[in-house]
């Protein structure tokens, strides 16, 4: 257990000695020297962020679709990575948890209901957009629908488990950390240190992405569901939810650019 970890338990404890009218041991001496104590320990500084996958720079998002196979495994992980990227950047547990029962085809794409998320525990639900882009390798739509064709699923867990060597197909759906595994696979076969990258890579990456891109802030938010604690932007849900994604035309418009750079090299 972390450093944060261990003060926020401290300061679970402490909170419930003052709403049972005790007195709260926060700045008891035993507990400062404790809590000095750890933090040379095991240090007080936050871990170190995850590298993103993203469209624009590197395009670490592109490239790691172009190593990924055409077999069971690779079809699902394609989809699987560009669902949990377009779709807001989606945390590897929501997209652990992503169901047949909550894609929807909507006009102009498709619909990801999310039932729950870290950010939102109360189950208010949150509905992000998956939009079409022109080139089928870097489609979520298109790369949703051939996984969902060749595994057969029609209902229950989407991303599911595939056994490598015969490509079987398992009932039960992928772990979050799975999600992580599979996006460490394909970083470390582009030659890069995998310890980088994990599923919050799909998350700031998009994130990243869309503001480098020009999407205004509010959009962007409310496609990831981000929230600050003054809620000064706050949480936007538009009517028009496909047409105005912050993850619209973001594929289009990056490969756009990526074929002009390579024109002029």
């Amino acid at each position: 257990m972390g450093y944060s970890s261990v003060i926020r338990a401290l300061a679970a404890i402490c909170r419930s000695h003052r709403k049972a009218q005790y007195r709260s041991p926060w700045t008891e001496p035993l507990i400062i020297e404790t809590r000095d104590t750890l933090g040379r320990l095991k240090g007080t500084a936050p871990k170190k962020q995850k590298r993103d996958l993203g469209i624009t720079g590197e395009a670490l998002l592109f490239r790691v679709c172009d190593v990924i196979s055409d077999d069971v495994r690779g079809i699902r992980d394609r989809a699987m990575l560009l669902v949990g990227w377009q779709g807001g950047g989606r945390r590897r547990s929501e997209i652990a948890a992503a169901r047949f029962e909550h894609i929807e085809p909507v006009e102009g794409g498709l619909r990801w209901t999310i039932p729950r998320s870290k950010a939102d525990q109360t189950g208010k639900m949150l509905h992000v957009a998956l939009t079409p882009a022109a080139d089928e390798r870097y489609c979520p739509v298109r790369t949703l629908r051939h996984w969902l064709d060749v595994s057969k699923i029609t209902q229950g867990p989407i991303f599911r488990g595939v056994v490598g060597a015969t490509g079987e197909i398992l009932k039960a759906g992928l772990a979050p950390e799975g999600v992580s595994r599979r996006v460490k696979h394909y970083v470390k076969a582009l030659g890069l240190d995998p310890s980088e990258f994990g599923g919050h890579s799909l998350r700031s990456g998009f994130v990243t992405s869309a503001y480098k891109m020009g999407r205004k802030m509010p959009d962007i938010m409310e496609a990831t569901g981000h929230h600050t604690s003054t809620e000064v932007l706050g949480y936007i849900r538009r009517a028009g939810l496909i047409e105005e994604s912050a993850g619209r035309g973001l594929m289009d418009e990056a490969l756009a650019r990526r074929t002009d750079e390579e024109g002029r090299h």
